[in-house]
């Protein structure tokens, strides 16, 4: 079922060919390889901790495994690497923020 409003031909908008002008393109860009910066891994993850924003309410709020599709050990990895990385998690709005400017610069 679609909920659009019906459009006649002669209102439909169609798109016109041209030239992108070359001062309005973003120019995206890594300056080093993000993989290479990424901790290793540990084969038993340890017991969660909380930590400054990940705490044990919002890892509840997050329902990583609520199927149940991974098992004890790998809830507990990925739990893991949440809270190695829980300051690139926003739960509140003050939280937010944008990328670097090496990575997407800014007009």
């Amino acid at each position: 079922k679609a909920f659009t409003a019906y459009k006649r031909v002669a209102e439909k908008i169609h798109p016109v060919s041209g030239v992108y002008p070359e001062n309005i393109k973003v120019n995206r860009s890594f300056p080093e390889d993000p993989l290479e910066s990424l901790p290793l891994l540990p084969k038993n993850p340890p017991e969660f901790e909380s930590g400054k924003q990940l705490t044990l309410e919002r890892l509840k709020g997050i329902e990583v495994n609520k199927d149940n599709f991974l098992r004890p050990e790998e809830e507990k990895l990925f739990n893991h690497i949440l809270q190695v990385n829980e300051l690139s998690l926003a739960f509140e709005e003050i939280d937010r923020g944008t990328l670097h400017k090496d990575y997407l610069p800014i007009r």
